[in-house]
Protein backbone atom coordinates (compact mmCIF):
# COMPACT_ATOMS: atom_id res chain seq x y z
CA UNK A 1 0.00 0.00 0.00
CA UNK A 2 1.02 3.54 -0.77
CA UNK A 3 -0.29 6.85 -0.46
CA UNK A 4 -3.34 7.83 -3.07
CA UNK A 5 -2.69 10.75 -5.00
CA UNK A 6 -5.95 11.54 -6.90
CA UNK A 7 -5.97 14.30 -9.65
CA UNK A 8 -9.17 15.80 -9.46
CA UNK A 9 -10.99 18.28 -12.25
CA UNK A 10 -14.76 19.29 -11.91
CA UNK A 11 -16.94 20.98 -14.75
CA UNK A 12 -19.83 22.03 -12.82
CA UNK A 13 -22.15 23.20 -16.00
CA UNK A 14 -22.16 19.75 -17.24
CA UNK A 15 -22.13 18.25 -13.77
CA UNK A 16 -19.36 15.83 -14.55
CA UNK A 17 -16.25 14.89 -12.09
CA UNK A 18 -13.04 13.23 -13.40
CA UNK A 19 -10.38 11.81 -11.73
CA UNK A 20 -6.66 9.75 -12.09
CA UNK A 21 -5.80 8.21 -9.39
CA UNK A 22 -1.99 7.61 -8.69
CA UNK A 23 -0.06 4.88 -5.96
CA UNK A 24 3.10 6.53 -4.43
CA UNK A 25 5.22 3.69 -3.73
CA UNK A 26 7.81 5.48 -0.72
CA UNK A 27 10.24 2.56 -1.40
CA UNK A 28 10.57 2.94 -4.88
CA UNK A 29 9.78 6.77 -5.71
CA UNK A 30 7.62 5.52 -8.03
CA UNK A 31 4.11 6.74 -8.93
CA UNK A 32 1.86 3.71 -10.54
CA UNK A 33 -1.82 4.58 -12.01
CA UNK A 34 -4.36 2.78 -10.26
CA UNK A 35 -7.66 4.08 -11.96
CA UNK A 36 -9.45 6.62 -13.84
CA UNK A 37 -12.93 7.52 -12.68
CA UNK A 38 -15.84 9.71 -14.00
CA UNK A 39 -18.82 10.71 -12.27
CA UNK A 40 -22.19 12.02 -13.93
CA UNK A 41 -23.78 13.62 -11.42
CA UNK A 42 -26.79 14.11 -13.40
CA UNK A 43 -27.34 10.44 -14.50
CA UNK A 44 -26.10 9.80 -10.79
CA UNK A 45 -23.51 7.43 -12.51
CA UNK A 46 -20.35 6.30 -11.72
CA UNK A 47 -17.52 4.95 -14.56
CA UNK A 48 -14.41 3.52 -13.07
CA UNK A 49 -11.79 2.32 -15.57
CA UNK A 50 -8.93 0.41 -13.92
CA UNK A 51 -6.43 0.15 -16.30
CA UNK A 52 -4.44 3.14 -18.26
CA UNK A 53 -5.73 1.58 -21.95
CA UNK A 54 -9.46 2.02 -20.54
CA UNK A 55 -10.40 -0.86 -22.24
CA UNK A 56 -12.45 -2.14 -18.96
CA UNK A 57 -14.88 -0.05 -17.54
CA UNK A 58 -17.84 -0.83 -14.71
CA UNK A 59 -20.84 1.30 -14.21
CA UNK A 60 -22.43 1.60 -11.02
CA UNK A 61 -25.23 3.84 -9.55
CA UNK A 62 -23.61 6.76 -7.87
CA UNK A 63 -25.88 8.55 -5.22
CA UNK A 64 -23.53 11.08 -3.90
CA UNK A 65 -24.91 14.86 -4.54
CA UNK A 66 -22.53 17.22 -6.71
CA UNK A 67 -21.68 19.62 -3.76
CA UNK A 68 -20.47 23.37 -4.80
CA UNK A 69 -18.54 24.82 -2.21
CA UNK A 70 -20.75 25.35 0.97
CA UNK A 71 -23.84 24.62 1.09
CA UNK A 72 -26.84 27.00 2.70
CA UNK A 73 -27.79 24.19 5.29
CA UNK A 74 -24.11 23.88 6.15
CA UNK A 75 -22.82 24.34 9.79
CA UNK A 76 -20.06 26.68 10.51
CA UNK A 77 -17.48 24.52 13.36
CA UNK A 78 -14.99 27.10 13.50
CA UNK A 79 -12.24 29.77 12.14
CA UNK A 80 -8.51 28.71 12.30
CA UNK A 81 -5.04 28.35 10.72
CA UNK A 82 -3.56 26.21 9.40
CA UNK A 83 0.52 26.98 10.20
CA UNK A 84 1.52 29.93 11.90
CA UNK A 85 -1.19 32.27 13.13
CA UNK A 86 0.94 34.87 11.62
CA UNK A 87 0.94 34.24 8.57
CA UNK A 88 -0.69 30.95 8.35
CA UNK A 89 -3.21 30.35 6.26
CA UNK A 90 -6.74 30.83 7.62
CA UNK A 91 -9.60 28.84 7.08
CA UNK A 92 -13.38 28.04 7.81
CA UNK A 93 -14.78 24.69 8.95
CA UNK A 94 -18.12 23.39 7.68
CA UNK A 95 -20.02 20.18 7.93
CA UNK A 96 -23.05 18.94 6.35
CA UNK A 97 -24.86 16.22 5.26
CA UNK A 98 -24.32 15.12 1.40
CA UNK A 99 -27.66 14.32 0.55
CA UNK A 100 -30.01 11.21 1.17
CA UNK A 101 -26.79 9.46 0.85
CA UNK A 102 -26.38 8.58 4.88
CA UNK A 103 -22.78 10.06 4.74
CA UNK A 104 -21.34 13.56 6.42
CA UNK A 105 -18.84 16.00 4.93
CA UNK A 106 -16.49 18.00 7.40
CA UNK A 107 -14.48 20.69 5.05
CA UNK A 108 -12.03 23.87 5.43
CA UNK A 109 -11.98 26.23 3.11
CA UNK A 110 -9.89 28.82 2.63
CA UNK A 111 -11.28 32.07 3.91
CA UNK A 112 -10.33 34.18 1.37
CA UNK A 113 -11.50 32.01 -1.51
CA UNK A 114 -13.15 29.22 -0.59
CA UNK A 115 -10.98 27.17 -1.85
CA UNK A 116 -10.71 23.39 -0.35
CA UNK A 117 -8.01 22.86 1.83
CA UNK A 118 -8.82 19.16 3.55
CA UNK A 119 -12.16 17.11 3.97
CA UNK A 120 -13.41 14.54 5.65
CA UNK A 121 -16.17 12.69 4.95
CA UNK A 122 -18.04 9.85 7.05
CA UNK A 123 -20.55 7.42 6.93
CA UNK A 124 -22.11 7.19 10.57
CA UNK A 125 -23.42 3.60 9.74
CA UNK A 126 -20.18 2.35 8.73
CA UNK A 127 -16.91 3.54 10.11
CA UNK A 128 -14.81 1.88 7.58
CA UNK A 129 -15.94 4.08 5.14
CA UNK A 130 -14.55 7.11 6.39
CA UNK A 131 -12.20 8.98 4.36
CA UNK A 132 -9.74 11.85 4.74
CA UNK A 133 -8.78 14.31 1.46
CA UNK A 134 -6.32 16.61 1.47
CA UNK A 135 -6.35 19.18 -1.57
CA UNK A 136 -3.09 20.72 -3.31
CA UNK A 137 -2.29 22.16 -6.26
CA UNK A 138 -5.40 23.73 -6.51
CA UNK A 139 -5.83 25.48 -10.46
CA UNK A 140 -9.27 26.93 -10.86
CA UNK A 141 -9.52 25.69 -14.77
CA UNK A 142 -9.89 22.61 -16.76
CA UNK A 143 -6.37 21.06 -17.31
CA UNK A 144 -7.50 18.13 -19.87
CA UNK A 145 -11.16 18.28 -20.77
CA UNK A 146 -10.78 14.87 -22.75
CA UNK A 147 -11.19 13.12 -19.38
CA UNK A 148 -14.94 14.06 -19.15
CA UNK A 149 -14.99 11.71 -22.72
CA UNK A 150 -16.79 8.78 -22.18
CA UNK A 151 -14.42 5.95 -23.97
CA UNK A 152 -16.31 3.04 -25.77
CA UNK A 153 -15.97 0.62 -22.99
CA UNK A 154 -17.90 2.41 -21.01
CA UNK A 155 -20.49 3.09 -23.04
CA UNK A 156 -20.81 -0.76 -23.37
CA UNK A 157 -20.65 -0.85 -19.85
CA UNK A 158 -23.38 -2.67 -18.37
CA UNK A 159 -24.88 -2.51 -14.42
CA UNK A 160 -23.91 -4.92 -11.82
CA UNK A 161 -26.61 -7.09 -10.39
CA UNK A 162 -25.49 -5.78 -6.67
CA UNK A 163 -23.42 -2.38 -6.82
CA UNK A 164 -21.28 -1.11 -3.68
CA UNK A 165 -19.88 2.36 -3.59
CA UNK A 166 -17.58 1.60 -0.21
CA UNK A 167 -14.51 0.94 -2.37
CA UNK A 168 -14.99 4.40 -4.67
Amino acid sequence: NGLVQSYIQMDYTQGLQAWNNLTFDASTGQSVFNGRFLVNFTENMIYVMPDEKLDTCYKSPFTLPLVQCIPDDAQEVGATYLGPLTGGLAFDAWRFSMGDSGYVSTIAMTQESCVPIMEGVANPKNPTEDKLFLYYAFQPKLLDPKLFILPESCRKASLPEVSDQSNL
